[in-house]
């Protein structure tokens, strides 16, 4: 299951599941299978993988069901305008990202200006006005647009 809320923010935790792995050099794309149990509504795992509703087996083609699994992670590790922290459940998939990385200094669990890269220190734009509409401009507002140059 996927969910983003809202459409941007600065930073981003995203958790890959058991529906995207690396196997053997090669990302491979599980659905996950339930296993019966006695109690009614309780679900038991007998197979890791993607247990979203909409790519069960027979919806849609193994080629299919990779490209909606990536398309979804896609969406979800590039909303952040800040950074994106990946983490994997698979270990092996975790050590390949480890590889793709590198070392990575941890700075406490929350970040902050002062332990950002120089680099990465870019003080937010204001927010843009909405709607320029006839009736919706104030009275004594100016009709110059503020400067939103990013650099």
């Amino acid at each position: 299951m996927y969910t983003a809320q809202g459409l941007e923010w600065d930073w981003c935790g995203v958790i890959m599941g058991e529906d995207m792995v690396r196997r053997d050099d090669r990302w491979v794309f599980r659905r996950g299978k339930e296993r019966k149990t006695a109690e009614p509504g309780i679900k038991r795992v007998a197979e890791p993988g993607s247990f979203d509703p909409k790519v069960k087996a027979g919806s849609v083609d193994d080629e299919e069901f990779a490209r909606l699994v990536r398309h979804a992670y896609h969406v979800l590790m590039t909303r952040a305008s800040r950074a994106t922290v990946l983490y994997s459940t698979d270990e092996e998939t975790r050590d390949y990202l480890k590889e793709l990385v590198g070392t990575a200094e941890i700075h406490g669990l929350r970040p902050t200006w002062e332990n950002l890269p120089v680099e990465a220190r870019m003080p937010h734009l204001p927010r843009p006005g909405l709607g320029r509409g006839k009736g919706r401009r104030r009275k004594g507002a100016g009709s110059q647009a503020p400067d939103l140059r990013l650099f």
